[in-house]
C-alpha cells in the first residue's frame, strides 16, 4: 500500500532533517573558575579579574552570582551592561562584566559621588517594582561569583554568524537570518574599541533619563524564526553622551563605550541535551507559579539554565520574538520598564515580573523609538540543558606496539610503546586530547 505524505508533509520532513543536521552538542565549557568572594558598596573591592588564559575569544560567557539566603544557595546572572549608576535614586543590583581572550573583568556597584540608593550584587525589585517570591529580595551586598567560558570548539555547527556596526546614532538594526526556525541559543556580543567584548541584554530597565547624568547603554536584542532586532539607547542630549553600547561607570569600574561591532551567533542544541522544558504565561491578571520546581536536582556545574520570554504573537511589531530574562533588576519608579527577572538553585527556578506594568517594554531612547513594544503578557520559557564532557574518540591500536590511555577527555594522554624487537618509525609516541576533541599529533608506527 502506498502512502502519500503530500507536499506539506515532505517539507516538514526536510525541515526536521535540516534542523537535525545543524544540531550542535553543547559541551561543558573550556573553563570554569573557582568561586570568588564578591562585595558591593566597597570601592576597593569593586573590580575582580578572573583569568581563563584560553588565548581565544569566547563565544559564550556565563557569570554566576551566588547568594546564600536561609542556608540555601541561589544563582543570579551577571549583566552585559549597566543601565544604572549611582546618580539615580532607588535600589538596584547587578554584577557587570566584559571579557577578552585572556580574562573576564567583573565590577560590583559601589558608592562614588551622588549616591541616592542602595545597590548590591543582585536585587529582585522588592520595593513595589516586581511581583514574585518574597523569600529572596535583596539588594545583596555579599556573595560569590564565578565564570564559565565556552570556546567555538565547545559548540560546533554554528548556524548564524554575522556582524554589524552600532552606536548611539545608528541605534536600531534588523537582520534577516533566513533559518526558518528559532535557534535554541542566540548570543549577541559587542566588540568594544579597547578589544574587550560585552554581551547583549534582553530587558529594558530604564527607558529614558530625566537628567543627563545617568549613563544609559547596552545592546538590547530579540529574535524570531526569521530575524534578529537590536536596539541601542540614543543620546540624552548633545552635551551628555549618555547613549551607547556598553556602560559600567560612576559606581562601576568598566567604563563607557558609545560604539562597537556587534556579533550575532546562533546554534541548535541536540534534543537529547534538553532535560527540562516548561512554558508559563505571566501577566497582571494571570495566576501563575512564581517558583518552578525541577523534577530532580541539577548539579549547577553540569547544566545550563536558559530563561527567556516571548512576546504575544498577535502584538506588533515584535510579536513572537524571544528575549532573554535578566539575573537582577535595575529598574526605577518613574521610568517605564519591563522584563523578567530570575534566579535558580539546583532544585528550582524563581521568576519575578513587573507590578502593574508591561512585561515587555521597548521604547523612548532605545532605538530612538523604532519597533517599540508594550506587552502586558508574555510566555516565560524555561529550559535546562545537560552539558557533557568534550571527549576524544578512543584511539586506534598500533601494530607491533601497545598503548596506555589515561582517559578520553580534554587533557588526557596516550603513551605508545613499541614491542620488543621493533622501533619507532614515525608519528608521535605521546598524544594529548585537545579542546577540539582531537588527539594531538599523528598515530605512530612501530617497525
Amino acid at each position: 500500500m502506498e502512502i502519500s505524505i503530500g507536499m506539506q508533509g515532505l517539507m516538514l520532513i526536510l525541515f526536521i532533517q535540516r534542523m537535525q543536521a545543524e544540531a550542535s552538542v553543547l559541551f561543558k565549557p573550556s573553563f570554569i573558575s573557582d568561586w570568588y568572594p564578591a562585595t558591593a558598596l566597597n570601592e576597593s573591592l569593586s573590580l575582580l579579574i578572573i583569568d581563563h588564559n584560553l588565548r581565544e575569544y569566547p563565544v559564550k560567557v556565563d557569570v554566576q552570582v551566588k547568594i546564600n539566603e536561609g542556608g540555601k544557595d541561589y544563582i543570579f546572572s551577571g549583566l552585559g551592561s549597566s543601565q544604572r549608576d549611582d546618580d539615580f535614586p532607588g535600589r538596584f543590583g547587578g554584577v557587570i562584566y566584559k571579557y577578552n581572550d585572556q580574562h573576564t573583568q567583573l565590577s560590583f556597584p559601589y558608592e562614588r559621588n551622588h549616591f541616592y540608593g542602595s545597590s548590591g550584587l543582585a536585587y529582585t525589585g522588592s520595593d513595589g517594582l516586581y511581583h514574585g517570591s518574597t523569600h529572596i529580595l535583596g539588594p545583596y551586598v555579599n556573595g560569590y561569583v564565578r565564570t564559565r567560558v565556552w570556546l567555538a570548539s565547545d559548540m560546533s555547527n554554528i548556524v548564524l554568524n554575522t556582524s554589524l556596526y552600532m552606536d548611539n546614532i545608528q541605534n536600531y538594526r534588523e537582520i534577516s537570518h533566513g533559518l526558518g526556525y528559532y535557534p535554541d541559543l542566540l548570543n549577541v556580543q559587542t566588540l568594544l574599541s579597547n578589544g574587550y567584548m560585552s554581551d547583549g541584554i534582553g530587558v529594558v530597565f530604564i527607558s529614558e533619563t530625566d537628567f543627563g547624568y545617568n549613563t544609559l547603554a547596552g545592546v538590547l536584542f530579540g529574535y524570531d524564526d526569521t530575524k534578529v532586532r537590536l536596539w541601542v539607547p540614543s543620546n540624552f542630549s548633545t552635551y551628555y553622551k549618555a547613549g551607547g553600547v556598553f556602560a559600567a561607570k560612576d559606581g562601576y569600574k568598566l567604563g563607557y563605550y558609545m560604539e562597537g561591532v556587534v556579533n550575532i551567533l546562533a546554534w541548535n542544541i541536540e534534543c537529547s541535551q534538553q532535560v527540562f522544558h516548561k512554558t508559563i504565561t505571566v501577566g497582571d491578571n494571570i495566576i501563575h507559579d512564581d517558583v518552578i520546581q525541577f523534577p530532580c536536582p541539577y548539579d549547577l556545574s553540569n547544566y545550563l539554565i536558559s530563561i527567556q520570554f516571548k512576546a504575544p504573537e498577535s502584538e506588533t511589531p515584535n510579536g513572537g520574538m524571544l528575549f532573554n530574562a535578566a539575573g537582577t533588576t535595575q529598574a526605577k519608579n518613574g521610568s517605564m520598564y519591563g522584563g523578567i527577572v530570575y534566579a535558580y538553585s539546583e532544585n528550582e527556578v524563581m521568576i519575578w515580573r513587573p507590578v502593574n506594568g508591561p512585561v515587555i517594554y521597548i521604547g523612548d531612547r532605545w532605538g530612538n523609538g523604532e519597533s517599540k513594544q508594550t506587552s502586558y503578557t508574555a510566555d516565560v520559557i524555561i529550559r535546562v540543558y545537560h552539558l557533557p564532557l568534550a571527549e576524544c574518540s578512543y584511539p586506534e591500536t598500533v601494530g607491533n606496539g601497545t598503548l596506555n590511555v589515561t582517559g578520553v577527555i580534554y587533557g588526557d594522554n596516550i603513551t605508545y610503546t613499541c614491542n620488543l624487537g621493533y622501533h619507532h618509525g614515525g608519528g608521535d609516541l605521546f598524544r594529548t586530547c585537545g579542546r577540539d576533541r582531537q588527539w594531538s599529533g599523528i598515530i605512530p608506527a612501530c617497525i
